[in-house]
């Protein structure tokens, strides 16, 4: 039986308040997330999510347990074909950077770039392979997820990803459901690699929830224009929408490899 309770809570700033202090909170565990509220405009996430609406090509994810979709180019769905991931990095990165055109504002990646190399001394940049670009910055659509962590030097054998040693993640949500659901849950509990006898079969993302059993954590609302991080070996999950309004959001991972480089970020 799982027994838990909401006691472990986020930090909530205001973008300017943002430094590295923050930032060594949510990599050491002291709290679940970083929230920046009204970080992109609300106007401006309306007219991404009705442009959304026209978009035509995105793609469902293809591990059981998940119900999402997406526009860009995740390295989990091409990690079996990494020559042709790179190939399709420049389309992608155009793809969703046309949803932002001519608004009179920097994309979302740019500037949560911006913000990062703030409040990151050695700053921040898309990851590299060699002189290959990481595609950056997915557009998704959730209903739900199963309980999960993500670890890249665990799950990809690509040489960038194999240097991470701490990995977070920026959600920027763009559109909240009508539903009471979407909601991102974090557990106070990071994954090891005894975990793994809890996890489900092939095919499928996700654990069992014996793996958080008394574990306590913290639920965030996804609400336009607000900008979360949090450390994705903590377990996590998206609480399951209903509604008819969808979940929209745009992200990508973060990875720390050492505190004297750049942070590095990749879908």
């Amino acid at each position: 039986m799982i027994s838990s309770t909401l006691v472990w809570q986020p930090e909530y700033i205001r973008g300017d308040e943002f430094n590295n202090l923050h930032l060594q909170r949510l990599i050491n565990g002291e709290i679940p997330a970083i929230v920046i509220d009204d970080f992109y405009p609300l106007d401006v996430c309306q007219i991404v999510a009705e442009r959304f609406k026209n978009i035509f090509d995105i793609e469902e994810y293809s591990l059981k347990n998940i119900s999402s979709s997406y526009l860009g180019n995740p390295v989990c769905e091409m990690c079996g074909n990494k020559d042709e991931y790179f190939k399709r990095v420049p389309l992608m990165m155009s793809r969703v950077a046309e949803l932002f055109n001519e608004l009179g504002i920097e994309t979302p990646l740019e500037m949560v770039l911006s913000l990062l190399k703030n409040g990151w001394i050695p700053g921040a940049e898309v990851a590299m392979e060699g002189s290959k670009q990481y595609f950056a910055g997915v557009v998704r659509v959730t209903k739900s997820s199963g309980l999960h962590n993500d670890l890249a030097p665990r799950d990809f054998r690509w040489p960038t990803l194999e240097q991470v040693s701490h990995q977070l993640v920026w959600n920027l949500y763009l559109q909240k459901p009508d539903s009471n659901g979407g909601k991102l849950r974090i557990w106070d509990r990071e994954w090891s690699p005894l975990d793994e006898q809890h996890k489900l079969t092939a095919g499928t993302m996700g654990y069992t929830y014996d793996v958080v059993d008394g574990a306590t954590y913290a639920d965030i609302e996804p609400l336009e224009g607000r900008l979360v991080f949090f450390k994705t070996t903590n377990f996590h999950e998206v609480l399951r929408d209903d509604g008819n309004t969808e979940r929209l959001s745009i992200a990508s991972f973060i990875g720390v490899t050492n505190d004297q480089e750049p942070l590095i970020l990749w879908s």
